[in-house]
């Protein structure tokens, strides 16, 4: 339920105006609730509006079917630059983290993705 979450555990800029962070990740946001889980045609939506503004993942839960990342993930920070392509946070619960490059959209390269579920409204951006 996004309402148990203030606006607080989605924090603005950090160190850039360029890095967006999620504060912690909890067991809840960790849940596979498949009776939550958007449509395919919003999941669609999400990574093409990604593509232009990756911030919007932020407090999403994702999942990813192959590699040595395969499981759930919420989407806890991003980071964009110029001159490389965005890295995304992936935390599965505690200190579980990693950075990665996730594939949003035709054309864009890295891990592929099914975003599930948003766990934490933010206020970088929604579909």
């Amino acid at each position: 339920d996004m309402s148990l979450f203030s606006r607080d555990e989605v924090v603005g800029p950090l160190n850039s105006p360029e890095s967006y962070s999620l504060r912690f990740v909890t067991d809840d946001m960790l849940m596979l609730r498949s009776d939550l889980n958007v449509a395919l045609e919003q999941r669609k939506m999400l990574t093409d509006s990604a593509a232009e503004d990756p911030t919007v993942l932020i407090g999403w839960q994702i999942e990813i079917d192959e590699g040595k990342f395969a499981g759930l993930f919420i989407v806890t920070n991003v980071k964009k630059s110029l001159m490389r392509r965005t890295r995304f946070e992936i935390n599965r619960g505690g200190s579980e983290t990693a950075w990665v490059y996730l594939q949003r959209g035709k054309g864009k390269k890295g891990i592929k993705f099914r975003p599930l579920r948003q766990v934490v409204a933010n206020s970088y951006g929604d579909i």
